[in-house]
């Protein structure tokens, strides 16, 4: 396995992917939210991450994130609100995972990064505030 570093993720751990008791697929949406998990079990052992083999099979990450950037505004509301609560927590979540890799390995120093360890998120400029994903009919910050 690669080199592995921790990341603090929405409500803990990433092993559980959130699937709502509900789950009728509006518009094609896949709501079990199999293709994170596929990732998540192809690439979590013990609670840590292989971020260096999700970059280099990268694709089920990014087919996922193309799932939840294609669900708007209109389709997201019509969700019920468990529904909702799964898409918003897996998408954190995956976006979280992506922005690692796009970076990674994460060995920088930034300002804000000096309280934290040479290789966390937090060495990302950027990482939480800027708006960069496409979800929910949004543009939005991991912050958001």
């Amino acid at each position: 396995m690669g080199k592995r570093i921790g990341v603090a993720l929405a409500l803990g751990a990433l092993l559980a992917v959130i699937t709502p008791t509900v789950a009728p697929a509006e518009a094609g949406f896949a709501h079990a939210h199999a293709g994170f998990a596929r990732v998540l079990r192809a690439h979590v052992r013990q609670g840590q991450v292989d971020y260096a083999a999700i970059k280099r099979d990268r694709a089920p990450l990014d087919e996922y994130l193309k799932g939840l950037a294609a669900v708007d505004a209109g389709l997201l509301a019509a969700f019920g609100r468990e529904q909702q609560l799964a898409y918003w927590l897996n998408a954190y979540n995956a976006l979280v995972l992506r922005t690692v890799i796009d970076h990674y390995p994460i060995t920088g120093r930034t300002l804000v990064g000096v309280a934290f360890p040479a290789n966390s998120i937090w060495q990302i400029s950027g990482a939480f505030r800027e708006p960069r994903h496409l979800v929910g009919g949004r543009t939005l910050s991991l912050d958001d």
